[in-house]
């Protein structure tokens, strides 16, 4: 039995896995894929700043950290994170480092293999 943040009480064990979905609309969804990713959850933070829709206030950053941290310095993958600062590059050229991540993630690409 697993008991709610209500107080109430739920049958089935795997339903306490996705308890903190339950939130997750009140959320700011940039904020809990940080919050994954500084878990170490690194791939489930990627899945969740991907569907950061782009109406979404932090979605120039969600595309930044998605490409420098999570997919060029977490998961090696700079030719992917290319594509993600790329995207941030364009909504929003003035958001905080994204021309200093920008230049990074084009020279982990440069310089990798894969």
């Amino acid at each position: 039995t697993v008991v709610t943040p209500e107080g109430g009480e739920e049958a089935s064990r795997p339903a306490q896995d996705f308890l903190w979905l339950r939130s997750a609309a009140d959320r700011d969804l940039y904020r809990l894929g940080r919050e994954l990713a500084a878990g170490g959850q690194v791939e489930q933070a990627a899945a969740l700043l991907r569907s950061v829709p782009p109406s979404h206030p932090q979605y120039a950053r969600a595309q930044r950290f998605l490409g420098w941290d999570l997919y060029t310095r977490e998961l090696n993958q700079p030719r992917v994170g290319m594509a993600f600062v790329n995207e941030s590059l364009r909504t929003n050229p003035f958001d905080g480092n994204v021309w200093q991540d920008g230049y990074r993630v084009l020279g982990k690409a440069m310089s990798s293999n894969g």
